[in-house]
């Protein structure tokens, strides 16, 4: 989303939730340049230069032509990333925040956000 706009998700008129294993598996498809997300995962955005760390608080698995933040999609936010990119949930805490439930959340497409940190590596990587 551009201009952090919190965002209140809803699933585009007419469109189901395709969350069977294939496409389960294609969303979440690993590469050195977007390596999978998970949960607490520290990103960035990338066109945002000034490093502000963002923490992953949501892992939809929906396109990002099938949310909607302020009447339009996330892709129609974020057109120069592709419509069906995987929707990613974030939030921005900080270091004097001590709950992250009243923080607003945001969403982005996930070729717009950059891994720097991993939570946890839960023992089936062998991240770099």
């Amino acid at each position: 989303m551009t201009d952090n706009e919190a965002v209140e998700t809803t699933r585009v008129e007419g469109r189901t939730n395709e969350r069977f294993e294939g496409r389960i598996q294609s969303k979440l498809m690993e590469s050195e340049e977007r390596p999978k997300l998970t949960l607490g995962d520290a990103v960035t955005d990338r066109e945002k230069e000034d490093g502000t760390k963002m923490l992953v608080t949501g892992l939809p698995l929906e396109d990002a032509d099938a949310f909607t933040a302020k009447g339009k999609t996330i892709a129609e936010h974020n057109p120069s990333y592709p419509a069906d990119d995987a929707v990613i949930k974030i939030k921005y805490p900080t270091a004097a925040d001590v709950e992250l439930g009243p923080l607003q959340e945001f969403a982005f497409p996930r070729s717009r956000l950059k891994l720097e940190h991993r939570f946890s590596d839960h023992g089936d990587r062998d991240e770099k």
